[in-house]
C-alpha cells in the first residue's frame, strides 16, 4: 500500500510524491503555481465540505491545511469528492495513480 501526498506553501510551491511507508518516497514533481491558481485553491480549499467520511483506505483522501494558527484536517472518500476536491486536484494536477477509479 502507498500512500500519494500533495503539499503546497503559502509562496505557491508545489510538491507532490508516492509514499510507500517504510520503503521510499517516488516519483517526486514540483512546480510553481501562479498567482491564479494560488487564489483558485485557496478558494476551493474554503469551499470544502465539513463532513467527514471513513472510507476503506483505498479511497481515503485527507485534506490539512492551516487556517489562522490551526491546522483543520478532513477525510473524504475518493470515489465521491465533492467539486471543491475535484478542482484542487484539477489545479494542482492529479496524479495518475488516482485517475482510473473516478
Amino acid at each position: 500500500m502507498f500512500g500519494l501526498e500533495y503539499f503546497v506553501t503559502e509562496s505557491g510551491l508545489a510538491r507532490d510524491h508516492r509514499n510507500v511507508p517504510g520503503w521510499a518516497i517516488q516519483a517526486s514533481h514540483r512546480k510553481e503555481l501562479s498567482h491564479e491558481a494560488i487564489t483558485s485553491l485557496r478558494a476551493a480549499v474554503r469551499e470544502l465540505p465539513a463532513a467527514c467520511v471513513s472510507p476503506p483506505v483505498g479511497r481515503l483522501v485527507i485534506v490539512s491545511y492551516h487556517e489562522g494558527t490551526n491546522w483543520v484536517s478532513r477525510t473524504y472518500d475518493r470515489d465521491s469528492l465533492s467539486k471543491p476536491m475535484q478542482r484542487i486536484y484539477d489545479i494542482l494536477g492529479e496524479r495518475f495513480e488516482t485517475k482510473p477509479g473516478r
